[in-house]
């Protein structure tokens, strides 16, 4: 089962191209404003989730009208939106997690969510977890080896360090390959790498990478 969670960014950030996932029947959930989004796209998510501080209460009212099961929660608490939308999709067990409309231009919200991204996929290996929007694809890999498969979409692919140090990075299949090498916090020279291959083999000693695909 895909689930993709629609946050309360920007249309133009939260609305990617939906038509693959509606076409294998995934389930959407809105998060706060998030929910109008879907809702404006014709589509009715199984859940709404949030504060809803972000919307009128003639749109909360749209929101309780036509979706089945709304979650509101207190302006003050200690979990994100978008993390209490996460725990509730959980119970699906899902195959696959897709974030869009994650950041409202705010960078405290990037950073919280890229955390949150590896703190989920770290507790959920059998699940695949990805931020999204219409430039970029973000997603965490963890210890050992896993494939990346060339998209036209997202041509350039970057990885960066999600823990202090991770050991022995192996890129295969890529402009820029790399033997045994090692990644920490600050280091940029993985940067705006290219497949040359249908697949690139990414193979991880220790520690975990994030990675970035981006279409410019």
């Amino acid at each position: 089962m895909n689930i993709v969670i629609i946050c309360g960014g920007s249309k133009e950030e939260a609305m990617i191209d939906l038509t693959p996932y509606i076409e294998r029947e995934a389930t959407f959930i809105g998060v706060d404003h998030g929910t109008l989004t879907l809702l404006d796209q014709g589509i009715t998510p199984v859940a709404a989730i949030g504060d809803f501080d972000s919307v009128t209460e003639e749109e909360y009212e749209r929101i309780k009208k036509n979706v089945s099961h709304v979650d509101k929660y207190q302006a003050a608490k200690d979990e994100t939106d978008i993390e209490l939308a996460s725990k509730y999709a959980m119970r699906y067990q899902p195959d696959l997690v897709l974030f869009t409309g994650v950041t409202c231009g705010r960078l405290d919200h990037m950073f919280s969510m890229m955390r949150l991204l590896y703190r989920l996929q770290v507790a959920h290996k059998e699940t695949r977890f990805h931020i999204q929007n219409e430039k970029n694809d973000l997603a965490v890999a963890l210890q050992g080896s896993s494939l990346i498969p060339s998209q036209e979409k997202w041509p350039y692919i970057s990885f960066f360090a999600a823990t202090p140090k991770v050991t022995d990075v192996t890129l295969k299949g890529f402009l820029y390959e790399v033997t045994n090498d090692e990644l920490t916090f600050g280091t940029t020279r993985f940067t705006s790498n290219e497949l040359t291959e249908e697949y690139g083999e990414v193979h991880i000693g220790s520690g975990a990478l994030y990675v970035v695909r981006s279409s410019d």
